[in-house]
C-alpha cells in the first residue's frame, strides 16, 4: 500500500468459539482506531470465507493474486476510514 495505513496482520478465533462475534469485535476495535486516525486498513487473506467475513465489516477486495511458488491464492483487501458523524 503506497499510502499510510493500518495493517491487519493476523486474527483468529478458536473454531469452537467462531460465530459468536469475537472476531468481529476484535476487528471493530481496530476499525475505530483507524477511523479516529483517518487511516485505511489493509489486509491479505487466503480463503473465500475470510473474504466474506471482512466484506461484512466493510472491507473490499482490491486485488486477487496467487503466490506461484506455493500455489497460494491471496485476496488483498482495504477498508476506507469512516468520517465522523456530526
Amino acid at each position: 500500500m503506497p499510502e499510510l495505513h493500518w495493517y491487519l496482520m493476523a486474527i483468529g478465533v478458536e473454531p469452537l468459539h467462531q460465530g459468536k462475534g469475537f472476531g468481529s469485535a476484535l476487528v471493530r476495535s481496530g476499525m475505530r482506531r483507524a477511523d479516529r486516525d483517518s487511516k485505511l486498513m489493509y489486509l491479505e487473506t487466503e480463503t473465500e470465507i475470510n473474504v466474506s467475513f471482512y466484506e461484512r465489516l466493510g472491507f473490499e477486495v482490491i486485488e486477487e493474486m496467487t503466490v506461484v511458488e506455493i500455489d497460494l491464492p491471496f485476496s488483498l483487501m482495504i477498508r476506507r476510514p469512516e468520517t465522523p458523524r456530526t
